[in-house]
């Protein structure tokens, strides 16, 4: 069901009544974030590398437990990371499309199912953007400000030159939040946004406990040592449904597509479903046409 609430609602988010030009109206499916927990927007680029993904599950094991609420886009990339990840973390999410927030009008057809996730595990998708309104260059840049008005800090990974991720960022700092950047390598064309925001004062962030610093939560010994993972590659079995069991057992050692599909004596598309919305929950990922357990 999709709820209408008008600038004039108490329901209306308070940290959004305060930023320039808020929308006049806000379509929501699911909940909506509570306005005394913290929340952090992620964002970044379409063409995240593995230097991303590992940063976002760096930072949001730092954040279990917590009541940090996660905001960003549904689009691909370092967005679909970040709800992703935060899911497997039990930590809820706020996504917002640019687009209406029916599952016909969301773009890319890919995040639906995610999103669909996102509202099943207490989050919300959010719009100004009626029914029927699919996403075009003209949508994104307005929805980014919503997504930094939402926020308490605004956390930027990997971001080329000129691209959407800075507007975000700009907003931000227009709706006086904090900007937090992550630097990378000045040979790639994908850290020079994130290096000129931490050149212009941006906050950098060299482990997790600069993330949670921003977000006004305790800092600790744990979160403190430079954007290392733990090595300990635990594999306890996540708690599944019975057909989502029964795949991650299948998968002792990796496997292809076909492999699986034999092993488990499915058809391709019901497979190809299942796997989508486990790699989503963090719980398989795929890479160079293999399906692997996810070491946490």
């Amino acid at each position: 069901m999709i709820e209408t609430i008008s600038l004039a609602s108490p329901l209306y988010p308070d940290r959004l009544k305060r930023i320039h030009n808020p929308p006049r109206i806000l379509y929501v499916r699911g909940k909506l974030p509570s306005s005394e927990s913290p929340t952090l927007c992620i964002v970044g680029s379409r063409t995240a590398t593995p230097y991303a993904e590992e940063v976002v599950k760096i930072i949001l094991a730092s954040l279990t437990g917590t009541n940090v609420i996660i905001i960003s886009g549904l689009a691909r990339g370092v967005d679909t990371l970040a709800h992703s990840i935060a899911l497997s973390h039990n930590i809820a999410c706020v996504a917002l499309p640019g687009s209406s927030i029916e599952n016909k009008d969301i773009h890319p057809r890919s995040s639906v199912s995610l999103a669909n996730i996102i509202l099943e595990k207490r989050g919300c998708l959010l719009s100004e953007y009626p029914s029927g309104t699919k996403a075009s260059r003209w949508t994104f840049p307005a929805r980014n400000r919503i997504m930094a008005g939402l926020s308490d800090a605004v956390l930027v990974i990997e971001a080329t030159e000129g691209s959407g991720t800075l507007i975000t960022a700009s907003h931000a700092l227009n709706s006086n939040r904090e900007v937090l950047a992550v630097p990378g390598p000045i040979t790639s064309p994908l850290s020079y946004g994130t290096n000129r925001l931490i050149s212009r004062g941006a906050r950098i962030v060299c482990t997790a406990n600069d993330v949670r610093e921003a977000l006004g939560l305790d800092t600790t010994p744990s979160f403190d040592f430079p954007l290392q993972k733990d090595t300990s590659n635990s594999l306890s079995k996540p708690s599944l449904t019975c057909p989502d069991s029964q795949l991650w057992e299948a998968l002792s050692t990796p496997c292809t597509h076909d492999e699986l599909a034999v092993t488990l004596g499915i058809a391709p598309s019901e497979l190809l479903t299942r796997i989508t919305e486990l790699e989503l929950l963090g719980h398989i990922h795929v890479r160079n046409g293999r399906v692997s357990r996810t070491i946490r």
